[in-house]
């Protein structure tokens, strides 16, 4: 008992940790997006070094996050087996909605034209847009999108509208009250939770395939 109560601290302790990374992942997207703005702004006279000082330190920071993100790593797979799964995952969109794809299932992703369909790399793929098969409602489909070539199951593709980012986070358990395709759901960088798509489920429905 005192053993499974260690564990279970063990892996809540984990998962927060987990998430706060994701929540300096944020902090760092916005260093990187004002280190740029600020580099393209008329500077006073010696605001350069300290433009070029600030940019190295999120160089640093950037780095301190992947030792960080290898660490937990390390920590979840060989220490404690024991502990939730944590998967890497990579978020997309689809319309207003954001979905998380096991990055294990990936083989590539390709840019697709709307106008024109598939290209002559994707002729030989079964494409499954994603809007159809999880029913979104009131979608309209943008100009540019991307294809994801999936390893599972072979020969298949998913239709997105933008790649977002990949992130290795705790994957939590689904209500059974959530009805569709879903391994769980992951946090998002707000804290929201973000389904994850079983690809394989997904893909056994002919009925939507293109």
């Amino acid at each position: 008992m005192a053993s499974s109560a260690k564990i279970a601290g063990l892996a809540s302790a984990v998962a927060e940790l987990i998430e706060q990374r994701a929540r300096l992942e944020d902090r760092l997207d916005d260093f990187y997006r004002v280190a740029s703005t600020l580099g393209q702004q008329p500077l006073p006279p010696g605001a350069s070094g300290a433009l070029a000082d600030l940019k190295t330190a999120i160089s640093r920071f950037d780095g301190d996050l992947t030792r960080l993100a290898n660490a937990v790593h390390v920590v979840t797979e060989s220490a404690v087996p024991e502990l939730k799964a944590v998967v890497q995952v990579l978020f997309v969109r689809c319309g207003e909605q954001q979905f998380a794809l096991p990055v294990r299932d990936v083989k590539e992703v390709r840019p697709w034209d709307a106008k024109r369909g598939q290209g002559w790399r994707d002729r030989e793929v079964s494409v499954l847009k994603l809007e159809s098969a999880l029913q979104l409602e009131s979608y309209v489909p943008p100009v540019s999108r991307k294809l994801v070539a999936l390893n599972s199951p072979p020969g298949a593709a998913l239709l997105v509208d933008e790649i977002l980012r990949q992130d290795e986070l705790m994957l939590r358990p689904m209500s059974p009250l959530v009805a569709g395709p879903y391994l769980g759901a992951v946090s998002g960088l707000h804290g929201e939770l973000v389904l994850v798509v079983d690809t394989f489920a997904l893909l056994s429905s002919s009925a939507a395939l293109r």
